[in-house]
């Protein structure tokens, strides 16, 4: 009597993930932007509640990060927003790194070692334990005491003390120790690696007060303050009447305001306006204004055609006027 077998072949099933499939085409600038879109949340409010200043947000959604050499502050940054969107801030954090071109370094392998188990007798056990003891209350108490009694270290050195100036354009500069957030009148600063900030601002006439505030991790905070008296000549004065060419007031509402602005082509100011300050730029053909939020702008304008008007119109970032323009 012969046996047959018979093999019966069933289909292998393709196992399916129920993970959310996720478009590596998008760049972390965009996936920031949209997810701030999509929970419609504005600029201003990530800026108060993330301190960090307005430019450099539109920096990163831009995933513009020529003028943002600091790297690993970026990174920072980047953490800081992702976590307040509630989102992954590690795996965009690789993210980042990967689109800068910067290398994740893999954690080292430690080699295995084979390790003789010492004799533990009741006097070595009792001399380990309040040895280690000692070490963790000790390191312990004297982090604690570096905290209460060590502010963090500021030095301004533009403007190195109170001053009194004709013109409203002015630069800071400074150290801070690294790590420490900084602050100018509650809006963050950009610090490098090294603890330097740098920025030019605009100033209104009058008396400024500026206050410079360094942060650590444990709250503490050095306060540098600086008044800076602004006396403009009155050539400084946007035109009343008429004339041939054209000449326009730039003046912040409420929020500081980056911005780049060219006279006839040439860049004449890139830096920050702080609220309520104004300044006046003439020019013989053309003025362009380039602003990271037109919101918060105020513009004034005589030319040919009109003379000290204000712009009603819905500003866009980018601004052109002309000796010619009639808004």
């Amino acid at each position: 009597m012969s046996l047959s077998v018979i093999w019966i072949r069933h289909p292998m099933k393709t196992p399916t993930s129920n993970k959310l499939v996720i478009k590596q085409s998008l760049k972390v600038g965009e996936i920031l932007a949209k997810e701030r879109q999509r929970q419609k949340i504005k600029l201003a409010d990530v800026e108060q509640a993330t301190k960090i200043r307005r430019k450099y947000l539109i920096k990163i959604e831009a995933s513009n990060y020529t003028d943002l050499e600091n790297s690993a502050f970026v990174r920072g940054f980047i953490r800081q927003y992702a976590k307040f969107l509630h989102l992954d801030s590690n795996s965009l954090t690789r993210q980042y790194i990967k689109e800068r071109g910067e290398k994740l370094l893999p954690s080292a392998q430690k080699p295995k070692l084979k390790v003789t188990k010492p004799i533990i007798t009741p006097k070595l056990l009792i001399i380990s334990i309040i040895g280690i003891a000692t070490i963790v209350v000790g390191g312990y108490l004297f982090w604690q005491l570096i905290g209460l009694i060590s502010p963090p270290k500021l030095i301004v050195t533009k403007p190195n003390s109170d001053q009194v100036i004709s013109n409203s354009i002015f630069d800071i500069s400074g150290h801070v120790d690294p790590g420490i957030q900084l602050y100018l009148d509650n809006s963050s600063l950009l610090v490098d690696m090294n603890g330097n900030f740098q920025d030019k601002l605009v100033l209104q006439p009058g008396l400024n007060r500026l206050e410079f505030k360094a942060k650590n991790k444990l709250g503490k905070t050095t306060t540098i303050t600086r008044n800076i008296l602004v006396n403009l000549p009155a050539t400084t004065k946007l035109p009343s009447v008429s004339f041939n060419g054209v000449a326009v007031q730039v003046g912040i509402k409420d929020q500081p305001v980056f911005l780049t602005i060219s006279v006839d082509g040439a860049e004449v100011f890139k830096g920050t306006m702080l609220a309520a300050t104004n300044q006046v730029l003439i020019g013989t053909d053309s003025i362009k204004i380039i602003s990271s939020n037109p919101a918060d702008l105020n513009i004034f304008l005589t030319n040919m055609i009109v003379a000290n008007r204000v712009l009603k119109i819905d500003l866009p970032k980018e601004l052109k006027l002309t000796r010619r323009s009639n808004y």
